[in-house]
């Protein structure tokens, strides 16, 4: 996502969707130098959202959050979605 957002919107739209520095050569590093950088950088913010939602889900009954497995959503996404 990150390197899409780099893309299409040069690193100002990557720095925007990471909500940290980044450096300015990023887009110049192999694959895996930025899959390392995202592992160690970009990942773990990613996982503390999504802790934090299912913390959320947890403690406070007065939100109502639905929490589902991708796997389920996949097998059947109707299920998961209303228009």
């Amino acid at each position: 996502m990150i390197d899409r957002f780099a893309n299409a919107r040069g690193m100002a739209g990557a720095v925007l969707t990471c909500e940290m520095e980044m450096s300015d050569d990023y887009m110049s590093w192999s694959f895996d130098e930025r899959l390392k950088w995202q592992i160690e950088n970009y990942l773990p913010r990613q996982v503390q959202w999504i802790e934090n939602w299912l913390a959320l889900a947890e403690e406070d009954t007065q939100v109502e959050l639905l929490i589902t497995k991708y796997e389920d959503f996949s097998n059947d996404p109707a299920a998961y979605t209303t228009l």
